[in-house]
C-alpha cells in the first residue's frame, strides 16, 4: 500500500495556488484597474487558503500593496488612487468630484465625501485616507484591537502595522516597532518621586517630538535624582537605586521582555544601560530581536518640553531637539575621526537626523551666540566637528552606508519625495547649514 508522502500536500496546495493566482492575473490585467478586493478573488479561486497564498505571493513580488483589510493597490497605484476604486467596488458612491490626494498624518490634507459612513481604514506606508458623510463631518476610522502592554504583539498586528508604515521594511522590523511602543508604555508608566525621566535621542524625536521619518529601536533617557534623595542616600547611590528600580518596573509591565546581562551600569551610576531580548514570531537576522534602554545623568541646558505620544499613556518631559542635536554632534565629532565608525556603521543615522534637525537649529537662533552655551554644554570641540564633517564629506563608503542604512530602516526610496530619504548629499548640505548656524564651522566647507 502507498503512503503519501510529506510533499504531497504542499504540491497540491501549490497547484490550487497556481489556480488562483492565473483566476487572479486575469483580475489584474483588466485596463485601467487600480484596486483589487479579496472577496473579487475569492469569487474566482479554487478556495480561500488558496487565494490568500496568491495574495501573498503577488505582495512578495511588488505586484499588488495591501491597503486594508481585503483591499489591494494594483502595480504602483498609491492608496489616494486605488482608494476611490476599491469603494466603489464596495458598494460606496463617491461624492467628492475632484480626485483623492494622499496626505501623511504629519501634515493633515483632504477627505473623500462619500454617500453613507465607512469607517474602513486605508493606509500604506505613511499615507491614509479620511472620509466625509453627506454632511461633511469626518469619520474616525474603525481601530483593529489592540493587544495590552503586557501581551507581546499578535501577528496580526504585526501584518497591519506592516502594512501601514513606511519605516517597517519587514515583518520583524514591525514586530520590533510595536514592542518599542508598548516599552514606552511602560517609561511612561514608571513615575517615582525619587528621580525625574525625561525622555531623548532618535526615539524621542521620532515619536514624541515627529520630527523623524525612520525607524528607531533603542530608548534613551536622562534622569536626575531629586535633592531629598541625593541628600538621604548619596548622589551616587540614588542614581543607581533608580534605575534598578525602573529596570525592576519594566521586568514586571512586560513580562514578554527579559533582562540580560549584556547592559552596564557605570560605578557612579551616571550611565546606565538594560538590555532586553524577546522571542520574535518572525525572526530576522537582519533585526536584533530585543530593547536596549539608555539612561545618562547629563543635565540640560534648554526648558524641557512636554510631548504626548500617539497613543500613548501620558504627556512626557523631552529634550529639545537642538539639544539632542548637539549630543548627535559630539557623537560624530568624536567617534568618525578615531575611526569607530568602522565597528559601528550606522553612525550615519547620526547625519540622517542632524540634516532633518536644520529646521529646529534655525529656529533656536539665528547666530552662533544664540546656540553656543547648548553646543559647549555637550562638549562639541568645533575641531572634531570640521574633521568628522570632511571625513563624512570625502569618504564615498559613507554615502555606501547611509544607503545600506535607509534601505533597512524604511521602505520610502532615496529622493526628494514628502516621505523620501533625502539624498546623501542633501544631507551633508542640511548638517553643514547647521553647524554653521550653531558656530560649529566657521568657514565655508564641502556640503
Amino acid at each position: 500500500m502507498s503512503v503519501a508522502t510529506h510533499d504531497e500536500c504542499p504540491t497540491r496546495d501549490r497547484t490550487a495556488t497556481d489556480r488562483a493566482l492565473s483566476a487572479i492575473e486575469i483580475l489584474l490585467a483588466e485596463s485601467g484597474r487600480t484596486a483589487l478586493l479579496r472577496r473579487e478573488a475569492l469569487a474566482v479561486g479554487p478556495s480561500a487558503g488558496a487565494v490568500d497564498r496568491a495574495l501573498r505571493r503577488l505582495r512578495s513580488q511588488g505586484r499588488i500593496r495591501r491597503y486594508g483589510a481585503g483591499i489591494y493597490g494594483v502595480g504602483g497605484a498609491r492608496v489616494f488612487q486605488a482608494a476611490p476604486e476599491a469603494l466603489e467596488r464596495l458598494g460606496y458612491r463617491v461624492l467628492s468630484p475632484e480626485p483623492a490626494r494622499n496626505w501623511s498624518a504629519r501634515r493633515n490634507g483632504s477627505v473623500l465625501r462619500l454617500d453613507r459612513p465607512c469607517h474602513r481604514q486605508i493606509r500604506g506606508h505613511g499615507v491614509r485616507m479620511s472620509f466625509e458623510t453627506r454632511s461633511g463631518r469626518l469619520l474616525p476610522p474603525a481601530r483593529p484591537p489592540m493587544t495590552r502592554a503586557e501581551e507581546f504583539p499578535t501577528t496580526a498586528e504585526t501584518e497591519a502595522h506592516y502594512e501601514s508604515f513606511h519605516w517597517c521594511q519587514s515583518w520583524a522590523r514591525a514586530e520590533k516597532d510595536l514592542c518599542v511602543a508598548k516599552a514606552l508604555d511602560a517609561v511612561e508608566s514608571f513615575d517615582t518621586p525619587q528621580v525625574q525621566l525625561v525622555l531623548d535621542g532618535g526615539t524621542c524625536l521620532s515619536a514624541y517630538h515627529r520630527l523623524l521619518r525612520r525607524f528607531s529601536e533603542d530608548i534613551d533617557m536622562r534622569i536626575r535624582p531629586s535633592p531629598a534623595a541625593a541628600e538621604s542616600i548619596g548622589r551616587d547611590e540614588a542614581l543607581k537605586a533608580a534605575g534598578a528600580a525602573f529596570c525592576d518596573h519594566v521586568a514586571e509591565a512586560l513580562p514578554w521582555l527579559v533582562p540580560t546581562r549584556k547592559g552596564r551600569v557605570r560605578r557612579d551610576g551616571v550611565v546606565q544601560s538594560f538590555i532586553f531580548q524577546y522571542e520574535s514570531r518572525v525572526p530576522d537576522p537582519g533585526v536584533v530581536p530585543g530593547i536596549k534602554f539608555e539612561i545618562v545623568s547629563v543635565p540640560w541646558v534648554c526648558p524641557l518640553r512636554e510631548r504626548r505620544r500617539t497613543a500613548g499613556v501620558r504627556a512626557m518631559p523631552t529634550v529639545a531637539p537642538v539639544e539632542i542635536a548637539a549630543g548627535k554632534w559630539a557623537a560624530l565629532a568624536r567617534k568618525i575621526p578615531d575611526g569607530s565608525w568602522r565597528t559601528a556603521p550606522d553612525l550615519v543615522r547620526h547625519a540622517h537626523d542632524l540634516a532633518e534637525l536644520l529646521t529646529p537649529i534655525e529656529e533656536a537662533g539665528t547666530g552662533p551666540q544664540g546656540l553656543a552655551e547648548v553646543f559647549d554644554h555637550h562638549d562639541v570641540e568645533h575641531a572634531g566637528v570640521r574633521q568628522a564633517f570632511d571625513i563624512l564629506s570625502f569618504r564615498a563608503e559613507f554615502a555606501n552606508l547611509y544607503i545600506d542604512y535607509t534601505q533597512r530602516m524604511g521602505t520610502e526610496k532615496i529622493g526628494f519625495g514628502p516621505l523620501d530619504h533625502l539624498p546623501w548629499d542633501s544631507v551633508l548640505e542640511r548638517m553643514g547649514q547647521g553647524a554653521r548656524i550653531a558656530g560649529l564651522l566657521r568657514d565655508e566647507s564641502p556640503g
